[in-house]
């Protein structure tokens, strides 16, 4: 389940017009928990990293095929 205020966040934020594809939950022994969106128009996508807050922390740009979430 991906918390309401990261759907609000991302509904508000630049991206809110790309096809949402993937959604993941991240667990981390020694970091906080993360929410991952990727995020695609045309030939760009981006994995989008929430905090469980609804924050956007981090924009990845994965157009290039990796997009494997590294560890903490």
């Amino acid at each position: 389940d991906i918390p309401a205020a990261v759907i609000t966040t991302l509904e508000a934020s630049k991206y809110s017009t790309w096809r949402a594809d993937d959604f993941d939950m991240l667990e981390y022994k020694s970091a906080p928990t993360r929410y991952v969106i990727e995020v695609e128009e045309g030939n760009k996508e981006y994995d989008l990293y929430f905090s469980t807050e609804g924050e956007l922390v981090e924009e990845k740009d994965v157009s290039n095929g990796d997009d494997t979430h590294w560890p903490e």
